[in-house]
């Protein structure tokens, strides 16, 4: 049995510095080292890691882009529920480490109405949490927001995946269709079924939580549009647990604005790291465009709710 240092030299595996120095302190041999990551990191710094211990503890290291993602992640995970979203046990540089949680992912026919409504409660109450003053630096600019979608446009055209009039025409209708103005609230940004598990004794559990920041709730809920595909039953079990709040018409409203944006990122993204799966949001976005969104039921039901 070794140190996560000696595992990280001798197997390939590259948990780096800060993940060693963290595995190594907690002072026990490590039995095995696997990585979890899916889509590669367009930086290849960022990686999540199965670690599994000798005294039969498993834990789940993170290497995020930069400390100050980790002091972002460290300091809003803080917020959240630890029932249902596992607390960060130790950070150091780039570097987080959490509890193992043991269980499975469901099937997309497996999701009861019940589980939905819970899913539902959670991110609603993640969009309840007061964004305190020390908070702020971890807000998006709108300002900032509207040149990274140009810069992500071009980055699509560049690729061959949209040409200028497409790019063009997302553009306008991205700020033909902006809210007046933007609400803050702290914000999962990728809270779907793919990152929730049901444990053996059927508790939800939200296990990927790196991307939490302060953002517009209704940009949130545009990302879980796109991340998690609903029947409308579905979604309806899902709004009658997120309720009635504010921000919910202003979603319903201005959804074409939310829903350009987050498939132009996801796009712009898969596009970088070579992802097969490249054609799925630019398809989303290719048919967006054509109805205007006259045929998404999750604004309208969401509105609903209220």
């Amino acid at each position: 049995m070794k140190t996560a240092t000696a595992w990280s030299e001798t197997s390939g595996v590259e948990l780096g510095l800060d993940l060693c120095w963290l595995i190594d302190a907690v002072g026990v041999p490590v039995v095995e080292v696997r990585q979890v990551t899916t889509i590669p990191a367009v930086d290849g710094q960022r990686g999540s890691f199965r670690v599994t211990l000798a005294d039969g503890q498993t834990l789940k290291a993170r290497r995020l882009r930069t400390p100050g993602d980790v002091e972002r992640v460290t300091r809003l995970s803080s917020l959240l529920d630890p029932q249902f979203f596992p607390p960060i046990l130790a950070h150091r540089g780039c570097g987080i480490l959490t509890r193992w949680i043991p269980g499975r992912s469901l099937r997309r026919d497996e999701w009861a109405s019940s589980d939905l409504r819970t899913c539902g409660r959670l991110h609603a109450a993640i969009h309840r949490r007061p964004v305190a003053a020390d908070l702020a630096p971890w807000r998006r600019s709108p300002v900032r927001s509207e040149q990274r979608l140009e810069q992500l446009l071009d980055e699509l055209v560049e690729h061959r995946a949209l040409d200028a009039c497409q790019a063009n025409a997302v553009q306008d209708l991205t700020s033909l269709t902006a809210p007046p103005g933007q609400s803050t609230a702290v914000c999962h940004r990728d809270f779907c079924g793919d990152n929730i598990i049901m444990t053996a004794g059927r508790q939800l559990c939200v296990v990927d939580n790196e991307t939490i920041a302060i953002d517009s709730p209704e940009y949130d809920l545009a990302r879980t549009w796109y991340r998690w595909p609903m029947t409308e039953d579905e979604q309806q079990a899902y709004a009658e647990g997120y309720g009635a709040h504010e921000h919910v018409g202003r979603f319903s409203a201005h959804f074409l604005h939310w829903a350009l944006i987050v498939l132009v990122e996801s796009a712009a993204y898969r596009a970088r790291v070579g992802a097969a799966t490249m054609c799925v949001p630019l398809q989303r976005l290719t048919y967006l465009l054509r109805t205007d969104g006259r045929n998404e039921s999750f604004p309208r039901i969401l509105r609903r709710s209220r």
